[in-house]
């Protein structure tokens, strides 16, 4: 059913994905400046949604309230961050099929490969000229690496000892 879903995502050409980052990259220096504005920093945004009524998803206060613009910019640059993820799912579906003979569900390996597209976007410098996705699938292949070392073992292995038994 995953898989079918992403089928139906658009992919981008490098036109298109070079236009999107140039999007990511201006909605981030206007979140910059609607912080600035503000007096806060990107570290009071702590990762997490920023709201300005200082309530949550949940219903539960929380602190400080953000102003209007912040939330805007901050919205703004989550979902231009989303489109480029949702845009390059295949890569994911595509780099889980080398590591099907695992012992790792791909399940799991499918959510690891989500969360590394999320860094890929926020490492991607749209102009050195590489394409998103060959940027992506470094990150892909070293989440996958990363989760199969750590999680692979019943009993826990340190990376660098079991690169070295290799």
């Amino acid at each position: 059913q995953f898989r079918a879903e992403v089928d139906r995502i658009l992919t981008q050409d490098r036109e298109d994905e070079a236009c999107l980052a140039r999007r990511i990259e201006f909605a981030r220096v206007r979140l910059e400046l609607a912080l600035d504005r503000a007096g806060l920093s990107s570290e009071d945004l702590s990762d997490r949604a920023p709201s300005a009524s200082g309530v949550d998803a949940t219903g539960r206060s929380i602190q400080p309230a953000f102003p209007e613009d912040v939330v805007a910019r901050w919205n703004e640059l989550h979902a231009l961050r989303t489109e480029l993820v949702e845009r390059n799912l295949y890569l994911v579906l595509i780099n889980v099929e080398r590591y099907a003979h695992t012992r790792a569900s791909r399940l799991d390996l499918i959510q690891e490969g989500s969360s590394a597209l999320f860094r890929a976007v926020d490492g991607f410098d749209w102009r050195r000229g590489l394409l998103f996705r060959t940027y992506a699938v470094h990150w892909l292949n070293q989440a996958f690496r990363s989760f199969l070392y750590n999680f692979g073992n019943t009993v826990r292995v340190p990376v660098y000892l079991q690169k070295a038994m290799k």
